[in-house]
């Protein structure tokens, strides 16, 4: 879910690193949507947090988007995530899959990011 101190800034660039723009995102439209918020991986479930902020952010409500699990298994999302970010010791784990004509970038750290897709189809890279 967003938190508070998400604010509206310019659109950054895709290639971006996550961390390097935190809390930004494009206002005038989800063309040009370049949006990070954070979350706890160790409590908050990584799945949830994707679909409540697409939702949020196409102004739709979770129900109204496609199923996560057509793209990517939500569990198994939710349990790397977990396992990612408990392991210190290699470092933070980046994970991109497209959802619902979003590119969608988790980190173990915490950090979501979500830019408008830059190809029509759902994929996932890791």
């Amino acid at each position: 879910m967003p938190s508070n101190d998400d604010s509206p800034d310019s659109a950054v660039a895709a290639d971006t690193d996550i961390a390097d723009e935190p809390h930004r995102h494009a206002s005038s439209s989800l063309d040009d949507l370049d949006y990070t918020t954070t979350f706890d991986p160790t409590t908050d479930c990584a799945s949830e947090t994707v679909i409540i902020t697409v939702a949020a952010l196409t102004d739709s409500t979770p129900v109204d988007l496609p199923a996560l699990a057509r793209v990517i298994d939500p569990d198994a999302l939710d349990a790397l995530l977990d396992r990612a970010a408990r392991d210190d010791d290699r470092g933070v784990q980046e994970l991109w899959f497209t959802y619902a004509g979003f590119d969608i970038g988790l980190r173990s750290d915490g950090k979501l990011r979500i830019t408008r897709a830059t190809t029509s189809t759902n994929t996932t890279t890791a």
